[in-house]
């Protein structure tokens, strides 16, 4: 199958290509529209939302921070979380969170119902705090464990969230520039 046809099979209107190398776009391609019915053509210029693909780059930066003895997989992250903590339970005291956990969507977690929709325009970008507190729109009740971790695998946006926090404030002003500074330029 070709990439319109994979488009075609599977729903989807528009999609755009990027191929990296050394730190640099080689090329891009962009197959389709931005939205399905209209003839908005997608461009260089198009903006998706991130969404997901945002927790690749989120763990090849926790896994370099590891590689560079600065993070702990295997530490409770209560012990990095400076202004905001998993809420202690029964169910952390058999088990803590751990970053290993939290990578591999074991730390506990389940997503609220119609939380972590995408970002709507005009909308305030929430903090990872108050995502984590449940005082955004997009995500109603403050996180925290529903069942021992490791005990189960259950897809989390709100386990990245604590993942950001933990970054956040154990490198303060830093969580912009590490992608860039800490994996794309030093993976090695």
């Amino acid at each position: 199958m070709n990439i319109s046809e994979r488009m075609k099979n599977f729903n989807v209107p528009g999609v755009s290509i990027s191929y990296f190398s050394n730190a640099k776009v080689e090329w891009s391609k962009h197959f389709g529209t931005l939205e399905k019915g209209f003839d908005k053509d997608v461009n260089n210029d198009s903006i998706f939302h991130a969404c997901s693909i945002s927790k690749m780059i989120t763990s090849l930066c926790v896994l370099k921070l590891f590689q560079d003895g600065m993070l702990d997989l295997h530490k409770d992250v209560n012990e990095y979380l400076l202004s905001w903590k998993i809420p202690d339970s029964k169910l952390t005291d058999e088990k803590k969170v751990t970053l290993s956990n939290l990578l591999a969507h074991q730390a506990g977690f389940y997503d609220c119902e119609g939380s972590f929709s995408p970002y709507r325009s005009g909308s305030d970008i929430p903090q990872a705090i108050d995502i984590l507190k449940g005082t955004s729109c997009y995500n109603p009740a403050e996180v925290h464990v529903e069942y021992v971790p490791e005990t189960d695998c259950e897809y989390s946006d709100a386990g990245y969230c604590v993942i950001s926090q933990i970054l956040q404030d154990v490198l303060p002003n830093q969580l912009r520039k590490l992608p860039k500074e800490l994996c794309l330029t030093r993976l090695g």
